[in-house]
Parts: C-alpha cells; structure tokens; sequence
C-alpha cells in the first residue's frame, strides 16, 4: 500500500472514531437534557437528530485533527508524540468547522472537545505500544484501533494493522 493511502486510512480512522464518539456523547447529554428539563428540547432535537448533526461535526473535526497530525508530526512514533502538541493540534483541528461556517459561538465548546478527544487518541494509543497491544479485551482492541489509525496517519512503514 503506498504512503498515501496509508496515511489517509489513518486520517479516516481518526475521523470516524471521533463521529462516532461525538454522536454518543451528544444523543446522551440530549437523552439527560430531556428527562431533566423536556421544554429547553425543541421539536426535531431528539438524541438520534442531535447525534447525527454532532457525529459529522465530530467526525469533520477528527478528519481536520488527523491531517494537522499527520503532516505536523509526519515520520515520528506514537511514543514520541506529546500529548500537549496533540491536544493542540485537536484544538486547532475542531476550531475549523465553526470558524469556516460561520459559528463562532462554538468554538470554544469544539476546540475544548477537540483538545480532549485528541488526548484520549494519542493517549489510548500510546498505552497500547506500552502494553504491547495484544491484549483482547475490548479496551485493548479499541487501543490496537487507535494505535494503527495513527501509525498509518503518521507514516509509519512496516507497521502491520492490528
């Protein structure tokens, strides 16, 4: 497989992690808005319409994060990330989507979940080299997940997928 392609499969796996998290937490902090407060819910804002719209922001955000990450950081090993440049580079990355359409107001709440997000990918990833990533519980497949989408975005030849 060329560089390319490997570093896009990489940015991909980011991206969709990202969504797909995003999607969950927001269905769910809809779900507990509703049963506490069911009239600051407006029609058509139910968790599945809520998630929908924040897992492609998530989804959008992780892409921006894992390009910024892939050519910042081209050509170094998941140990020899920082977390404090990777939880930048997610802020950065989930800063786009508000600044490019126009919703400045959330900026801060996209950069905050970027930083956050960012560090728990670097992070996950970084305990998966540690232990060896042979574990096969669920956490260690999701940190195997992790560990080769960033392999691949970071350029890593010769790394097998796990």
């Amino acid at each position: 497989m060329t560089s390319l392609l490997r570093s896009l499969r990489g940015i991909l796996g980011i991206a969709l992690a990202w969504g797909a998290m995003w999607a969950i937490i927001f269905a769910g902090l809809t779900l507990v808005v509703m049963a506490a407060r069911p009239q600051n819910v407006d029609p058509g804002e139910g968790p599945i319409e809520v998630g929908a719209i924040m897992g492609l922001v998530g989804f959008l955000s992780g892409l921006a994060f894992g390009v910024l990450l892939s050519v910042a950081e081209r050509g170094k090993t998941v140990l020899e990330l920082t977390l404090t440049r990777a939880t930048v580079w997610g802020a950065l990355g989930s800063a786009i989507y508000p600044l490019v359409t126009g919703r400045v107001d959330q900026v801060v709440l996209t950069s905050a979940l970027g930083a956050i997000f960012a560090t728990w990918v670097v992070g996950a990833a970084r305990k998966g080299v540690r232990s060896g990533s042979a574990r096969q519980s669920t956490i260690g497949k999701v940190r195997s997940w992790l560990l080769a989408f960033l392999r691949d975005a970071l350029g890593q030849p010769g790394h097998a997928r796990v």
